[in-house]
């Protein structure tokens, strides 16, 4: 057995151990099962929006290689988009990021554009999720704790507004890989090139604002008129327990927020209904995260060769 086979299985032998360990630690939030019923419809109907999220950062990934001259098939992003996202349940986020990278030059991507692609679609979604979390500091019971927050979000949102424009992403991204010690990407997208992508990172979060009110509408009805400050609420779990960089996927940082702020936006719910949902969105989220990369290495392995064009 070669030192690469055996590093891949060991790699997989660690995914492993922390999705099981994952698993058992959100079980464990529950203290009372038998009081929790789901409504199986809306648990799926949670997990369709979930599934679009991960749509969502497929044709982001598809439409960025566009934009560098590279014009991939649906069937070779799959593997790229879904395959690298179990790294994150390894801590640290080198394994995801690094998995791309390796998966895109497999594919025939060069190594400054892969790793400029997986940067700008971090960064998008980064700052996409933090922009839409923000207006959780203009309402109570937040404003009223944080009597600045008003200005705070406005800032934030204009902020992020300006990074995410591509003359600015692109410096950074080029900054970021100087660091890194990797050449820079000579020719950056036009603005009108960056746009899908960007639509996609929001939508991406507006679809997982989706999935936590279907999920919550299956243990207690929930209105729809919720939908904007669940994606807020989402969005601001979702990103800082990605920033938490020590926490595999988030573990711990993302379901505590999760918890906290739909307890204090969503006071009229019972607190073992709000912790079962959490525990529900985590599981799902971890099973389609499990099933997509499956999916992905199923055609690695059944379309062994690609008919991938790359720009020269």
């Amino acid at each position: 057995m070669t030192w690469w086979r055996g590093l891949k299985i060991f790699a997989v032998v660690v995914v492993v151990g922390f999705l099981a360990w994952s698993v058992a630690r959100d079980l464990s939030k529950v203290d009372d099962w038998s009081r929790i019923r789901p409504d199986a419809r809306w648990v799926a109907m949670s997990a369709l929006m979930t599934f679009c999220a991960g749509l969502c950062v497929l044709v982001s990934y598809r439409w960025l290689l566009f934009a560098y001259g590279a014009r991939p098939t649906w069937r070779e992003m799959m593997p790229v988009a879904w395959v690298p996202t179990v790294g994150k349940y390894i801590p640290g986020r080198v394994v995801a990021i690094a998995g791309a990278v390796v998966m895109l030059r497999k594919i025939g991507v060069g190594g400054a554009v892969a790793m400029g692609v997986v940067l700008t679609l971090d960064l998008f979604s980064v700052l996409a999720g933090l922009v839409i979390a923000s207006p959780l500091l203009m309402r109570p019971p937040l404003s009223d704790r944080f009597p600045g927050g008003f200005y705070v979000a406005i800032a934030a949102i204009l902020g992020g507004i300006v990074l995410l424009h591509p003359k600015v992403s692109g410096t950074l991204i080029n900054f970021t890989l100087r660091r890194l010690k990797k050449p820079k990407l000579e020719k950056l997208p036009t603005t009108r090139q960056y746009v899908p992508s960007l639509v996609c990172a929001f939508l991406q979060w507006g679809f997982a604002g989706l999935s936590t009110w279907a999920m919550l509408n299956a243990l207690s009805p929930v209105s729809l008129w919720s939908w904007p400050v669940l994606c807020s609420i989402t969005a601001c779990a979702m990103t800082l327990g990605y920033l938490s960089i020590i926490a595999p996927a988030g573990i711990g940082v993302r379901d505590v927020l999760f918890l906290i702020l739909l307890k204090q936006i969503l006071p009229g719910l019972p607190d073992y209904q709000i912790a079962a949902a959490v525990v529900f969105l985590r599981l799902q989220q971890t099973l389609i995260d499990v099933t997509l990369a499956g999916v992905g290495v199923v055609i690695m392995r059944k379309f062994g060769k690609t008919d991938f064009e790359s720009a020269p």
